[in-house]
């Protein structure tokens, strides 16, 4: 613990405080070193921001402005010699710096100085006290986060007590009883005797030797028998690996097993089995002893400042889509994470908690409630789909050790879903709007996807996509559905038919096959700049011409494709009409009408492929010549006939 120097020791009375502390009015940003006419007039507010933001970055004072738009962070800019008097042109945002007592200390009673928790113990000394509060708070106080005390899964891990310790593999006849479930990176030390198969199946009903398991399941066993809770669950060990069967019908059951687990436990830090997630993987920012101040009621409080710490993006809504620890990167974590109504998350450095009603960190710097789980059920529930989306656009980020695994690692997440009304999912695509759900791109940016091999989806759905980038900082190549852009559209065909083979003993799974049958209008595509660069999909121009009148369309219509040039140039080209969008004064002047371009099937030519996406909008810039033959769109779909295509 850090002191800075000449710690001073201040009053917290009101009447010692400036003008502006009094006011609380500490917004916009003031020099640094204008403060120091309060501080010599004893205002111990302005002290402690002085001191803090010395304390933690020594600058130049003269160059240093601050704000306290949030009650107990500083935010500290450090500008350049020629933008000293103009805050706003600041060359570089140095750092935010919290001022705090230390939790479980005398809380100190100038506003500015909030409660954080410390870092500096152990993690293995402090982490049951820490978790074991939030466990408390939720079972007594969220009601919204529910019971958990339901029939255990087929298999679980008896554990014992910390009185009687066994491991064993315990055959569930729907006893009713809490459990707790492990959520963790397998790596190379989920191998041998840390996997359950047909052949040791027997022998773990016996008994499991500790030195059989890897770092990661001893400390999961460790954690459930500090908790009192007698079973665990952990995939690897209650599912019989070697057995196809069984594998299928226990990955359907993942939505049911997280979310009735009374705690899910995250191994965030932990690359493998074998690394261990107890022990912190890195240091803690340093404290700073900056003040000891004497409150209203004459006690003492210890006052110190630190650097602050991240943490908008590891748990609740951003932790789906940025980078953290190992854990972050998993496929099969991702519907862990949001089908567990509570889960501690062992970051780098801290704790993390996150259940249906709260998010919160070890260092009590994030407590704030936790909406996205409920809101997506809400959202489902009023035919919306955008946070499914959202969810989707981010789980093509995450990793698979299996590229068969990808539709069973989201099966549970489907499943759940259907509780609340999202109705049945074909293949990823929900049958409720199925329009608007086939109306999606790939993206914009070259070189980023291809068709998924071996297969996977069948083209129309966006499963059968792989990306070939995993870099969560890329944001430019996400994934875009219609709808989350224009609204729901009005249908412009019909859905005869829409199905998919599953693979497996789970219907919201692996997929054999798909079929999609559209009664719409259907033109000629063509490219009307063809391009010579040998280069993936992308944006471009193409034209819709009605074959037996030779009339094409007047306006933009933008294609996004889904393969290579090459795997479609000099083919022949479809565009099927699917949805409308009427103008939207003011935000939207025009019409937009959307389809998908198909391509016979290369070894059945009654069928096709999806190969892209088009958008029409009825609007032509003044730079776009238009053939004589063009016609207005309205006038140009009323003109085609209608045809029946089957996609798969």
């Amino acid at each position: 613990m850090a002191s800075h120097r000449n710690v001073p020791r201040l009053r917290s009375r009101d009447k010692d405080r400036c003008n502006i502390c009094n006011s609380n009015d500490l917004g916009g940003y003031f020099r640094l070193t204008g403060l120091e006419i309060a501080i010599k007039a004893g205002c111990p507010t302005c002290t402690v921001i002085y001191n803090a933001v010395l304390a933690v970055n020594e600058y130049d004072p003269d160059r240093s402005f601050v704000s306290v738009d949030h009650p107990t962070v500083i935010d500290l800019l450090l500008v350049s010699g020629r933008n000293r008097d103009t805050p706003h042109k600041a060359t570089k945002k140095n750092s935010d710096v919290e001022v705090f007592t230390i939790s479980g200390e005398q809380p100190c009673s100038l506003p500015i100085v909030g409660v954080r928790g410390n870092l500096h113990q152990s993690r293995s000394q402090r982490y049951l006290s820490v978790l074991s509060a939030w466990l408390d708070d939720c079972t007594r106080n969220h009601p919204k986060c529910g019971s958990t005390i339901t029939s255990l899964p087929k298999r679980v891990l008896d554990v014992g007590t910390q009185s009687h310790e066994c491991i064993k593999l315990h055959i569930s006849n729907n006893e009713i009883a809490r459990y707790v479930a492990l959520s963790h990176c397998w790596g190379a030390g989920v191998a041998g005797q840390a996997r359950t198969t047909k052949e040791n199946l027997l022998s773990r009903k016996e008994n499991i030797q500790p030195e059989e398991l890897p770092l990661n399941f001893l400390e999961a066993i460790s954690i459930a028998r500090e908790l009192g809770v007698q079973y665990l669950w952990i995939d690897s060990l209650c599912i019989i690996q070697d057995d196809i069967q069984d594998w299928q019908v226990e990955s359907a059951n993942m939505a049911s097993i997280y979310n009735n687990a009374f705690l899910v436990i995250g191994a965030n830090c932990a690359g493998s089995s074998d690394a261990g997630f107890m022990a912190a993987k890195g240091d803690a920012v340093p404290n700073y002893f900056i003040a000891e101040v004497e409150n209203d009621d004459g006690s003492l409080s210890k006052v110190y400042a630190r650097e602050s710490m991240p943490h908008y993006d590891v748990v609740g809504p951003e932790s789906y889509y940025t980078e953290q620890g190992p854990l972050s990167n998993r496929g099969w974590a991702l519907q862990e994470q949001l089908l567990s109504r509570r889960m501690v998350h062992f970051e780098n450095i801290e704790l993390f908690w996150e259940c249906r009603t709260l998010m919160g960190c070890e260092c009590l710097e994030l407590q704030n409630a936790n909406e996205y789980k409920v809101t997506m059920e809400q959202e489902i529930g009023s035919g919306s789909f955008k946070s499914w989306h959202t969810l989707v656009n981010q789980y093509h980020l995450r990793k698979l050790t299996f590229d068969s695994d990808f539709l069973p690692a989201l099966s549970g997440v489907i499943t759940y879903l259907q509780q609340f009304g999202a109705g049945d999912c074909v293949a990823g695509i929900w049958k409720k709007n199925i329009i608007d759900e086939l109306l999606w791109e790939a993206g914009k940016n070259w070189m980023l996807y291809h068709r998924a091999a071996p297969y996977r989806a069948p083209t129309w759905s966006w499963a059968s996509i792989h990306e070939a980038t995993k870099d969560r900082d890329y944001t430019g190549h996400r994934m875009t559905f219609y709808v989350d852009t224009y609204g729901p559209s009005e249908s412009m065909c019909h859905v005869a038919h829409v199905s998919a083979t599953p693979a497996g003993e789970d219907p919201n799974g692996a997929v054999a096959s798909g079929l999609l049958t559209i009664e719409g209008k259907v033109a000629q595509m063509i490219e009307t700049k063809p391009t010579r660069m040998r280069v993936p999909h992308g944006s471009r121009n193409m034209e819709l011409r009605n074959w037996l009148t030779d009339e094409s369309v007047a306006g933009m219509v933008e294609c996004n494709v889904d393969l290579t040039v090459e795997d479609f140039r000099e083919k022949e080209l479809y565009g099927i009409l699917l949805g409308y969008w009427p103008p939207k004064p003011p935000q939207q002047s025009y019409a937009i009408w959307a389809g998908l371009m198909l391509r016979p099937c290369p070894t059945r030519y009654d069928l096709y492929d999806r190969v892209g996406v088009w958008n029409l909008a009825d609007f032509i810039p003044p730079w776009r010549p238009q053939t004589p033959t063009a016609v207005k769109p309205a006038e140009f779909f009323a003109n085609l006939q209608h045809s029946r295509v089957s996609i798969i």
